[in-house]
């Protein structure tokens, strides 16, 4: 089953944190790195990542097998990065 952006954006809890069980994400957003989709999030949110690029130097993502790539320009675009 192909899943669209939309459905790949994060959900936020009432608190305004993304638990794991709101997510609509997997709960490995890269499996090369087993980076979690929550995680990634706070990343994002917490330091100056706005690139994919960005995101790769902190962790590692979408420097593997690269599969993580679409959802990661995702939540940069959510987060207002991606640029």
């Amino acid at each position: 089953m192909k899943r669209t952006a939309a459905s790949r954006i994060p959900l936020e809890a009432s608190d305004g944190q993304v638990s794991e069980s709101e997510s609509p994400l997997p709960v490995f957003l890269c499996t090369c790195f087993r980076i979690t989709s929550a995680a990634m999030v706070r990343l994002i949110r917490e330091r100056p990542c706005r690139t994919v690029e960005d995101v790769a130097e902190a962790t590692g993502a979408c420097r593997g097998c690269q599969t993580c790539r679409p959802d990661v320009e995702d939540l940069l675009k959510a987060e207002g990065g991606g640029r």
